[in-house]
């Protein structure tokens, strides 16, 4: 079975993540290197519909286009939608790996 670090290697060869632009934050946003890969989402953008139907469809990854953070978060709570959609996939144990200006 593969891990995120497997199809975060494949990426990476095609589009290096060390030639992102300053601004971005493109990579493994959450979930971990060695965690297995059960299925891959891939969608534009992470959103409510798109983890509810990762994990309608057994997904323990999703890849996006877009990163769900662009800046620095102080605080990990579901008062907001970012902080909502965090809180989802870290208590799905789901990784998001975003690749958008690599």
């Amino acid at each position: 079975m593969a891990a995120v670090k497997d199809i975060f290697h494949y990426l990476d060869n095609i589009a290096p993540f060390a030639t992102q632009l300053d601004f971005d934050n493109a990579g493994l946003l959450t979930g971990a290197m060695d965690q297995p890969v059960t299925g891959i989402h891939v969608a534009l953008d992470c959103t409510e519909g798109v983890i509810q139907e990762a994990e309608r469809l057994g997904a323990s990854l999703i890849v996006t286009h877009h990163p769900l953070m662009f800046h620095a978060r102080k605080r990990m709570t579901e008062e907001d939608a970012e902080g909502r959609l965090l809180c989802r996939l870290i208590r799905g144990h789901m990784a998001l790996l975003a690749a958008h200006t690599n």
